[in-house]
């Protein structure tokens, strides 16, 4: 009798301790993805004092918070690597965690925990990214097929997957055997604060902006030979400022425009920082988003929060978080590219402004504070369900 009942006093302990949970954070620092992991750790922390938490992190100096109950694993491994299935696969098990979620879908191929991860987009399996890679056919080939073996472990053998929006959902239901109820949508935000603080201007000329990377399928061949399609007068003295970390594919694009006539209007401006961002923004004509395919498309809700006209692609991500605000064009169209800039050249001053309102409002709506709560409730329901069934 004692027996029985010091184990049932025993789970009973268990049963309610405090949940552990770990979170792949390797990736806090860079743009996109680990945006979206900075705002759901700095969240949570403002949600949940009880919960452990491991992060595993480059460096010590990467958790941007001292939160008791958050504990940085130091996890300084490369993702895509080898080492990432291996040394990261063994760091996890030894965490001692209940639940692991990886925000992207590289979840180390022989972990054999309980997690769920976030799917940001299908990119590399609806595009055709031979022409954004550096790497030889064979290797290129093999790096897909190793992708694709990574990406279905992910959702088949999670127990939950989030993605950013419906339409990264309705790609993953329709390209794969998984039940609509095993994802959630949670999407992504901008800062309350962003684009609050007036800049003052970067470019005494005119421009439209665009921010992101050049990999192909952005697009920017077409939105350059767009532009450079407006006559002079059209144009009215705007340049085309085209901003992001540098890499080769920014130099590829460089050489393939370079001869054209008009190519000193395009302007290469590199890394931005945060506060340089805002500014841009805030005085372009327009933000320019040409893109062939997104899962979120955060660069067009900063716009938007910045008061800043947006003109877009008609593809499903961007629909969904635009509403009926922004100027959509055909992205594979040129011509239509060009219309879309051409309406935003042709934009008064008091429809602007009436923009402006309509859009800072609707980009108020998105909440980094509603994603972490949706994500945490999600990490409770799991752990609760999971601890149900040890109990017996």
């Amino acid at each position: 009798m004692k027996r029985f009942l010091k184990k049932v006093l025993y789970q009973d302990e268990v049963y309610n301790r405090s949940m552990r949970i770990g979170i792949d954070a390797r990736m806090i620092g860079q743009t996109g993805i680990g945006r979206y992991i900075t705002n759901l750790v700095l969240e949570l922390a403002k949600l949940d004092s009880k919960t452990e938490y491991k992060i595993f992190v480059r460096h010590p100096r990467d958790l941007p918070l001292k939160a008791k109950n958050f504990t940085p694993i130091v996890a300084n491994i490369p993702w895509y690597s080898l080492q990432e299935q291996i040394k990261l696969t063994r760091l996890f098990q030894k965490a001692d965690i209940e639940l692991l979620h990886v925000p992207h879908f590289n979840v180390p191929f022989f972990y054999n925990g309980r997690f769920i991860v976030t799917i940001h987009d299908l990119t590399h399996t609806r595009v055709n990214l031979k022409r954004a890679t550096t790497l030889a056919p064979w290797l290129y080939q093999a790096k897909r097929l190793a992708y694709m073996r990574v990406l279905n472990h992910a959702l088949g053998n999670s127990q939950h997957i989030i993605t950013v929006t419906n339409a990264v959902k309705n790609e993953i239901l329709s390209m794969y055997k998984i039940p609509s109820k095993k994802i959630l949508v949670t999407p992504e935000a901008v800062a309350a604060s962003f684009g609050m603080k007036r800049h003052p201007r970067l470019l005494n000329d005119p421009y439209f902006f665009y921010v992101g990377n050049a990999h192909p399928h952005k697009n920017l061949e077409r939105l350059v030979e767009a532009f450079l399609s407006i006559s002079e007068k059209e144009r009215k003295g705007h340049k085309l400022v085209l901003a992001g970390r540098e890499h080769y594919f920014w130099e590829r694009l460089k050489q393939e425009i370079k001869a054209r006539p008009g190519f000193e209007n395009v302007v290469f401006q590199g890394s931005v920082s945060d506060l340089e961002l805002e500014a841009w923004y805030q005085h372009a004509t327009a933000f320019v988003f040409p893109s062939l395919a997104e899962g979120f498309g955060l660069p067009v809700l900063e716009a938007m929060k910045c008061g800043t006209p947006v003109v877009i692609s008609r593809i499903p991500a961007l629909n969904e978080i635009g509403g009926d605000l922004p100027t959509f064009f055909d992205p594979k169209s040129v011509e239509d590219i060009a219309q879309g800039l051409r309406k935003a050249l042709g934009m008064t001053e008091k429809e602007r402004s009436v923009w402006s309102k309509k859009a800072i409002a609707h980009a108020k709506t998105f909440s980094w504070s509603k994603m972490a709560t949706q994500t945490l409730d999600l990490y409770r329901s799991l752990v609760s369900g999971q601890r149900d069934q040890e109990r017996g």
